[in-house]
C-alpha cells in the first residue's frame, strides 16, 4: 500500500514527460526529403525551385513549432528538402539551376493545420504546386496537395521533437506526392 502513491507519482511524471516538450525542436531537411519516389519518368530539362514565404501564413500559424525557430524556418527547410528530393530522384535530369532553367517549380505553403487530440499530434499541410515552362511562360501543371501525418506517444518521441517529426512527416508526404505527379507529366 505504501508503494501505490509512489507508482502513481512516477506514472504521472512519465505522462507529463511524454506529452510535453522542453523547447522547440528545429525541423531538418534530411528528415523531410522524399526517398523511394517511384518516379514514372524523368525529364531532360533543368528546373528552378521557389517557395512562397508569405507573412500571412506566419500570422495564421504562430503556434506551429516548426515556424518558431529563428535559425531555420519551416518554409526554408521545406524548400531545401524539395530541392534535395529533386536532385536525388533525378526527375529533372539537367538538375537544379538558379538562372536560365527550362522550368520553374513554385510551391506555396498555403495552410498548415495543427491538431492536438489527446496524446496524438496531427499536422495537415496544404500546398499549391505550379510548374511553368519558362520560355513559353506557360503553366504546365498546377495542383493543390493536402497531406497529413499523425504521431502519438507510441512513436517514442517527446513533446517538441514529436511535434517537429510530425511536421517533417507531413512535408515529406507532400513532396513525395508532388514529385510523383510531376514525373507523370509529358513535358
Amino acid at each position: 500500500m505504501y508503494l501505490q502513491p509512489r507508482i502513481y507519482g512516477l506514472l504521472s511524471g512519465l505522462v507529463i514527460l511524454l506529452t510535453s516538450g522542453c523547447g522547440v525542436s528545429t525541423p531538418r531537411a534530411e528528415h523531410m526529403t522524399a526517398t523511394r519516389l517511384g518516379v514514372s519518368r524523368t525529364h531532360p530539362y533543368s528546373v528552378n525551385v521557389q517557395i512562397d514565404e508569405s507573412i500571412e501564413f506566419e500570422q495564421k500559424h504562430p503556434e506551429s513549432a516548426p515556424f518558431k525557430s529563428g535559425e531555420s524556418r519551416g518554409q526554408e527547410v521545406f524548400l531545401e528538402a524539395l530541392r534535395d528530393s529533386i536532385q536525388q530522384s533525378r526527375i529533372f535530369s539537367k538538375g537544379l539551376m538558379e538562372e536560365d532553367a527550362d522550368y520553374l517549380l513554385h510551391a506555396t505553403l498555403a495552410e498548415v493545420t495543427l491538431n492536438l487530440a489527446g496524446s496524438e499530434i496531427t499536422y495537415t499541410l496544404l500546398a499549391e504546386w505550379k510548374l511553368t515552362q519558362v520560355l513559353a511562360a506557360k503553366v504546365v501543371y498546377e495542383d493543390w496537395i493536402s497531406k497529413s501525418c499523425t504521431l502519438g506517444i507510441s512513436d517514442a518521441l517527446l513533446g517538441a521533437t514529436r511535434d517537429t517529426a510530425t511536421w517533417e512527416c507531413a512535408a515529406r508526404k507532400s513532396i513525395k506526392e508532388g514529385l510523383q505527379a510531376l514525373s507523370k507529366l509529358e513535358l
